[in-house]
């Protein structure tokens, strides 16, 4: 069988890179959707599509933080 050529998409998992952002100050949250943070906290970011509140996973959950409050780790 050959090494190059076209396949079906749904022959691969397609894996993106995982954005990281460490918390650089503490935040209680003021709603049920935002993710109290600890200062030096480590998120995987999930979707940064908002200027000033983003989407990020800790232990399995997704919350919204202020991005304000991160700092995107390098890879």
């Amino acid at each position: 069988m050959g090494t190059k050529g076209f396949f079906p998409r749904s022959y691969v998992d397609v894996v993106e890179k995982v954005v990281k952002a460490k918390a650089l100050y503490a935040y209680e949250g003021s709603n049920a959707d935002e993710l109290p943070l600890v200062e030096g906290d480590v998120l995987s970011i999930v979707d940064k599509s908002e200027a000033d509140w983003w989407k990020a996973e800790k232990d399995g959950m997704i919350f919204i933080v202020p991005a304000g409050y991160l700092e995107l780790m390098d890879g």
